[in-house]
């Protein structure tokens, strides 16, 4: 099993490579914001920082992505009950996404996140995460397996732990 995952990385890299460069006006601004927060975020120094607005603006950016790949836009605008009925993973994935959008904004206006999760939630990474996988999603035949995951993880969790190590070191 973990062979035929190795086997499967670079595969997966050299796909979600290209289905960047078919749409570099998409994938690479989205990244480089997130550079550019992660390199802030690592530099300073300050508990301050992310905030629960951060938290709602995650919030509203999820509910943009669940959005973009719901059912309802796959077919133009037409709303079939169908869809959500029988729900294919594509609408789940959707209204797991607005159920996480609606946390976050209720988390954002009533305040009842202790401040480690705030960080976490309200971060860069976990929302660059999510749009990702909803962009890749619906934008290309790249199947969400656990190795596409790990590819997108491993980045995100490296600069998750270098800004907790900083945080910590003061």
């Amino acid at each position: 099993m973990a062979l035929g995952f190795l086997a499967l990385v670079p595969e997966r890299m050299a796909q979600l490579w290209a289905l960047f460069w078919e749409e570099p006006l998409v994938y690479f601004p989205m990244l480089g914001i997130w550079v550019l927060f992660e390199l802030y975020y690592i530099v300073s120094n300050d508990d301050n920082d992310v905030r629960e607005v951060d938290v709602l603006d995650n919030g509203i950016s999820s509910i943009y992505v669940a959005i973009m790949i719901s059912p309802v836009i796959a077919r133009g605008g037409e709303l079939v009950w169908a869809d959500f009925l029988s729900p294919t993973p594509r609408t789940l994935l959707s209204m797991g996404l607005f159920a996480y959008a609606a946390f976050l904004i209720l988390a954002a206006f009533f305040k009842f996140m202790p401040l480690a999760v705030v960080h976490f939630l309200g971060g860069a990474s976990i929302d660059t995460f999510f749009t990702l996988i909803g962009l890749v999603y619906v934008n290309s035949d790249i199947p969400l397996d656990p190795a596409l995951i790990t590819i997108i993880l491993v980045p995100i969790a490296t600069t998750f732990v270098i800004k907790m190590v900083r945080r910590v070191s003061g």
